[in-house]
């Protein structure tokens, strides 16, 4: 079954009031930049590398280095990747595309 495209108004209203959600509940702003600097801390340190020569990654006791994961932000990216995902194969006739080309 498929289901029609959202409004992106509609959409936006409802990531608004989303976050408006998250930060009283959980005290916590959407976002997910952190997640990438803390996965390259934690993919570094899976290869060998010494994070702790890295400020970054030292800096506020540890909490963007290697053992920062897996926090909120990483299942929020999940998330929203999972999510697209599944939204894409109900709304719109969804194809995979290995050749680089797009039609």
């Amino acid at each position: 079954m498929k289901f029609e495209t959202w409004n992106p108004y509609l959409s936006g209203a409802l990531a608004g009031i989303l976050l408006v959600a998250s930060v009283a509940v959980a005290g916590q702003y959407l976002g997910a930049s952190t997640t990438f600097s803390r996965s390259a801390a934690y993919i570094e340190d899976k290869a060998g590398v010494d994070t702790n020569r890295f400020d970054y990654f030292t800096a506020k006791k540890g909490k963007y280095g290697p053992g920062s994961l897996p926090n909120w932000q990483l299942m929020f990216v999940i998330g929203v990747v999972a999510g697209s995902f599944g939204i894409s194969l109900l709304t719109s006739p969804f194809k995979v595309v290995l050749s680089g080309h797009f039609n």
